[in-house]
């Protein structure tokens, strides 16, 4: 219950924070090529893991999203000047330097990044019913954040050891995952790209991360764990005791630091919000993302479409790589899909996923199995500006970036949006006609 009322205590005072926040925003007949839109999302449900516990992975990468995306346009806004504004654009080493400020001081604090790191650890280990804490709730131990039984570690490490796997490579997920939501508002939504502070905050300290694992300045850390895991289901759990790598697994443990550097090759992450096609007709942005799975590890290509008939597109294709061989898989949706449902207009976001993966997600599957994810989320308009959604996803056995189950899942998500429509703050090169 103690899980429950701190989540439930976060997600009231966000939503009073948005309500306090919301009107100082909102501005009224503005063109669209003149506009952004803010986005805040409050979820309030996801099943089957809230009958239990929460939040899940999914609802504290929104919280913590929110929470920034809330101090970043307070800060804009602030700092925004009469000339700024009627310009359409915002710069300047003091707005820089507030966003990097606020990121670095609230990074900590529950709601920041890196308490998301810490909540998607838990939610990989509540998915199997282990109990754990969060210590950035009491702000006592940052060294040591994710509490939990050694004993019931060894359990999941018996039955699913591909889980354990996954559990220790989750907080780092949440930082790429959380940046993605990020681009995804600044590609659709016509954010500043000052907004990506957070981004590259985040890819740096992944990255980082790698690096102290490898030279062996982290003790213990997530991606040192994480090899040694990976390389050993059946040896006894690394917690009990510090165990050396052997020459093989520090060679991955360093190759993948090397992939990590990829994610660097980000056109969001430098300001960069998206290209025009000759026609003019279609705006774009693409990057690349290396992340550490169950099995091994996916290389990936994002790529942003959006046309100047409301049409967003947003696809990934991956690359699943294990010991043995790598497998491909595509994963497509479309945004906010503007329609009419019985005299209503409604916004819904179908995606469809499809893959080879490892057979059993292990890293030395010599086999592969084919899988794949349908969802659909339907947002419908309570007034002018907040909106109820729905979601229901569901996927085979695979891993899916954000999604706790390893194995097949039916999930259903409630929740509560806040879409203001503001003034941009920034100039755009974009084509008006395609805003």
């Amino acid at each position: 219950m103690q899980r429950f009322s701190q989540f439930w205590r976060l997600t009231l005072a966000l939503n009073i924070a948005m309500l306090l926040v919301a009107p100082t925003a909102q501005a009224n007949d503005l063109a669209s090529s003149d506009t952004e839109l803010r986005v805040y999302e409050f979820p309030l449900l996801d099943f089957p893991y809230n009958s239990s516990r929460a939040p899940t992975m999914r609802q504290s990468s929104q919280l913590s999203t929110d929470f920034y995306l809330a101090g970043h346009n307070l800060i804009l806004d602030q700092l925004a000047t009469s000339d700024d504004i009627q310009n359409g654009q915002q710069s300047g080493i003091w707005t820089l330097l507030g966003l990097v400020a606020f990121d670095t001081a609230v990074g900590y604090l529950p709601l920041g990044n890196v308490w998301m790191h810490e909540e998607w650890h838990r939610a990989s280990l509540g998915r199997r019913g282990i109990n754990s804490t969060n210590n950035m709730y009491n702000l006592s131990n940052f060294a040591t954040s994710t509490g939990f039984q050694t004993a019931d570690v060894a359990q999941l490490k018996l039955h699913h050891p591909q889980d354990l796997v996954r559990v220790m490579s989750a907080g780092l997920e949440s930082q790429f995952e959380q940046t993605l939501d990020i681009e995804k508002q600044a590609f659709f939504n016509n954010h500043s790209p000052l907004m990506n502070t957070l981004g590259l905050r985040n890819i740096l300290s992944n990255i980082g991360y790698m690096d102290g694992c490898v030279t062996n300045k982290i003790a213990d850390g997530d991606c040192s764990i994480w090899v040694y895991e990976l390389f050993r289901p059946a040896a006894p759990v690394y917690f009990q005791s510090t165990r050396v790598l052997n020459t093989e697994e520090q060679k991955y443990l360093k190759k993948q630091r090397d992939l990590s550097l990829l994610n660097l090759i980000d056109p969001f992450l430098f300001g960069q919000r998206g290209f025009t096609t000759p026609s003019g007709n279609w705006m774009w942005n693409a990057n690349l993302r290396h992340e550490l799975t169950p099995f091994g590890y996916t290389l990936a290509s994002n790529v942003f479409l959006k046309n100047q008939d409301d049409l967003n597109i947003f696809g990934t294709v991956h690359l699943y790589t294990n010991d043995t061989g790598s497998y491909p898989g595509i994963d497509v949706s479309l945004p906010r899909y503007p329609m009419t449902v019985l005299d209503t207009p409604v916004h819904i976001t179908p995606r469809l996923a499809v893959w080879m993966q490892p057979e059993n997600l292990m890293f030395r599957d010599t086999a592969s199995k084919l899988g794949g994810l349908a969802s659909v989320r339907l947002d419908v308009p309570l007034g002018k500006e907040w909106s109820v959604y729905g979601e229901v996803e569901s996927k085979s056995m695979g891993w899916v970036a954000g999604n706790e189950y390893l194995g097949s899942s039916l999930n259903v998500r409630i929740g509560l949006s806040l879409s203001v429509e503001h003034k941009a703050r920034w100039r755009s090169k974009t084509p008006a006609s395609i805003q």
